[in-house]
């Protein structure tokens, strides 16, 4: 095949989400939370334990709790791609595929600095209606029950309202590096706004 006839390479930009959106729905932090304050209950109600034996479990449940906490909090994975179609958001696994929001979707992009990277809000169309309570709830209740994680929607996948939009905290990335990489990508009539 002549090298002038051969397609050239989709043009695609990918980067890191930090935190534990990408994987647990809003508020799967304070599922872990609860569990072990359970847990540590469940050994405080034992009968014939002595005050030390009950400071030291909870000094260890709340430092393993705290510590997977941080390291939650502070993890990144590859859960964003820009392509030509559209913005794909969340992780490719065997049970679950990123979902793809459609350029004709959203209205705008608006990026903004945070400590770590950035943060994109992915403005949709005033239509598009927001994740209802029930569902973010429902989510949050299947972690509570074996492999049940597998089929809760991740965070990250969340219609936020007023504006409907998807929030996407970006590690690792500025907002003028954010900016240039999704200008090229995005259709004319997305504008790409980088906040003050």
């Amino acid at each position: 095949m002549d090298d002038s006839k051969q397609a050239e390479p989709a043009v695609r930009y990918s980067a890191r989400v930090r935190g534990p959106l990408s994987s647990f729905p809003r508020g799967g932090l304070w599922v872990f939370g609860v569990w072990y304050v359970l847990i540590y209950l469940g050994a405080l109600l034992e009968d014939g334990h002595e005050l030390w034996f009950s400071l030291v479990s909870l000094v260890i449940i709340g430092g393993v709790c705290g510590y997977a906490t941080y390291l939650l909090a502070r993890a990144t994975f590859l859960a964003f791609e820009v392509d030509a179609d559209g913005i794909w958001l969340g992780k490719k696994s065997a049970s679950r595929s990123p979902e793809r929001i459609g350029w004709e979707q959203v209205r705008q992009l608006t990026i903004s600095s945070s400590r770590h990277g950035s943060v994109l809000q992915i403005l949709l169309g005033p239509d598009v209606p927001a994740t209802g309570r029930l569902r973010q709830a429902a989510s949050l209740a299947l972690m509570s029950v074996p492999l049940g994680l597998r089929r809760t929607r991740p965070g990250l996948l969340t219609v936020l309202p007023n504006p409907p939009r998807y929030r996407v905290p970006l590690a690792r990335v500025t907002p003028a590096e954010l900016a240039s990489a999704l200008s090229p990508l995005a259709p004319a009539t997305v504008p790409v706004q980088v906040l003050p």
